[in-house]
């Protein structure tokens, strides 16, 4: 195979990664209260993103999964100084898949329920919009998906966000009301970046798998 016809199909993968939204890094949650027999971690997501200069935060809630809806989103800064109070996240201006989905700025009560137990200490948050309809109606639930905006600190980057995320100093926290079939609710927190999807993991492969190709063809 010629040097021109690798160089086309590495650039042929990597158009096809660059396709996909490579640019979020996405964050699965754990069950800290264990309130239901229901674990809905498996539908339950955070994906990351860098927008004009600002971090995006989206919230799903996947479809087809277990009712429930996800009504307070707090977030535990950890020792960093990424974002300043107050109001540092819009949870106001709210980017969502369903009208119904609304959120304001402030959470009551004003740290996640049974975060204490992972010291997780809330530094911002907002919950779903409890005016006509309640918190169920305005949450995030199966389907759905809400993002908020966090303006950075001066000097602050997303680099640094996505360490802090990674390593656990910074943290979020979700909790989930009506839960499927009892009604109850659970609190969930972060945890470490969802793996990288099959195609990166194939496009390295490749790209290895050339490079020894080459260098074989020195000897």
């Amino acid at each position: 195979m010629s040097l021109n016809r690798i160089i086309s199909v590495i650039a042929l993968l990597a158009s096809m990664l660059t396709a996909a939204p490579a640019s979020a890094t996405t964050y699965s949650f754990y069950n800290i209260t264990g309130n239901t027999s229901t674990d809905l971690s498996g539908q339950l997501a955070l994906q990351v993103s860098e927008l004009n200069g600002q971090a995006l935060f989206r919230f799903s809630n996947a479809a087809g999964g277990i009712a429930s809806s996800i009504t307070q989103i707090y977030f535990d800064f950890g020792s960093t100084s990424l974002f300043a109070l107050p109001n540092c996240i819009n949870f106001s201006a709210a980017n969502t898949s369903a009208s119904g989905v609304r959120y304001v700025n402030g959470s009551n009560p004003g740290n996640l329920p049974g975060g204490n137990t992972v010291d997780f200490t809330a530094d911002d948050s907002g919950s779903a919009d409890s005016g006509k309809g309640g918190v169920m109606k305005h949450g995030v639930n199966p389907g759905e998906y809400v993002g908020f905006l966090g303006t950075f600190t001066s000097g602050s980057t997303f680099s640094a966000l996505l360490s802090a995320l990674n390593s656990g100093d910074f943290r979020v926290g979700l909790h989930v009301q009506s839960i499927a079939p009892s009604g109850q609710s659970d609190s969930y927190v972060s945890v470490n970046p969802v793996p990288l999807p099959a195609a990166a993991w194939l496009f390295g492969s490749v790209l290895i798998g050339f490079v020894g190709w080459s260098s074989r063809g020195k000897l």
